[in-house]
């Protein structure tokens, strides 16, 4: 391999990415920075070049694959240290503060626990990479490396991607970009080496079956609880969480009624009220939650309890009581001030 060939493949890369950025921007009206948007047209434009220059285009991707795995692996840990691509709410994991905020973090998110999904998915893609690079410096056949690459990350960020918390991200068929094109990458990889393009490797193809049996067992698990998976989708979980500020900025206000009641709508339908209830061992702060499309269940109540708790009461006992068919009490004590 030629060390000139490498520095067009630089210099391609980096102007296919420059463009994607500027129509990225010109279409959405500002930054929204894209991994695969970025990956695809840089393997595009090195894939033109090299034919272009009539060299061979396989050794020359696994370059390329392994290089982008390691600007990744760099860019997430860019993404852990600002809080861009967080995670979900969680009971442990990394939390933001008012300097994120401050540069775009979203507010309502600030002091949860997140899933540190970025520094998961950036240690990944570093053993990806490494992994990538020993296939390259032992001189495997011309395409290893890429196949790796593009399995090993493909079916990772496929399950990552449920670990996602940030919003405005499109989902069509429920599913969002980012796994469509894993999704599709995995599937491409694959009949490649069946077709004998790529280098055929069993014990990648064994992985991918094992990775097909988990995402089939975990869309069929959300088929089968929709409205669970309606509901903690991270937009709405910002609907939940203002809703929660809502109903504390209301209780500050009033914080001696405990006869008063003030309640919130999301647009799911979820109801959630509010109010204090005085007992020997002092005050508790008392959460109803109903649904208003239909009746909600045990399994339901106890899931949108568990995130009340992980937005804005961590350090809370928690307790969920049905008080009649579809409404259902959550106690928290001791009540803070």
């Amino acid at each position: 391999m030629s060390l000139g060939v490498i520095l067009l493949m630089v210099l391609a890369g980096s102007a296919a990415s420059f463009i994607v950025e500027i129509a990225t921007q010109a279409l959405v009206g500002g930054e929204r920075w894209v991994f695969y948007h970025h990956a695809l047209a840089v393997t595009g434009a090195v894939v033109l070049l090299l034919r272009s220059l009539g060299q061979p285009v396989l050794p020359y991707l696994d370059i390329a694959a392994v290089s982008l795995a390691v600007l990744l692996a760099c860019g997430r840990a860019g993404c852990f240290l600002v809080g861009c691509c967080h995670g979900r709410p969680s009971d442990w994991g990394i939390r933001y503060g008012a300097k994120h905020v401050g540069a775009g973090f979203p507010s309502d998110l600030a002091g949860v626990y997140l899933l540190p999904v970025q520094a998961v998915e950036g240690m990944w893609v570093f053993v990806v990479a490494t992994v990538g690079g020993v296939m390259i410096w032992h001189r495997t056949a011309p395409g290893s490396s890429l196949s790796w690459c593009l399995i090993a990350y493909g079916s990772a960020r496929f399950i990552f991607e449920y670990w996602r918390g940030d919003r405005d991200r499109p989902s069509p068929w429920g599913l969002s970009e980012a796994q469509w094109t894993s999704l599709l990458l995995v599937t491409f990889a694959t009949a490649c080496q069946l077709a004998h393009l790529l280098p055929f490797t069993p014990w990648q193809l064994a992985a991918v079956l094992a990775w097909a049996v988990v995402v089939a067992a975990i869309s069929l698990r959300q088929r089968y609880r929709p409205v669970l998976r309606r509901l903690f989708r991270p937009n709405h979980v910002r609907e939940v969480a203002f809703a929660l500020d809502h109903l504390a900025a209301w209780r500050r206000l009033r914080p001696a009624d405990a006869a008063c009641v003030r309640l919130e709508q999301t647009s799911e339908g979820i109801r959630i009220s509010a109010s204090r209830v005085t007992t020997p061992e002092g005050a508790l702060l008392l959460y109803t939650l109903s649904n208003a499309e239909g009746e909600m269940d045990a399994v339901t109540a106890r899931a949108l309890a568990c995130l009340v708790g992980r937005l804005r009461h961590p350090d809370f006992r928690i307790g969920v009581v049905a008080q009649k068919p579809g409404i259902f009490h959550m106690i928290l004590g001791p009540d803070g001030p």
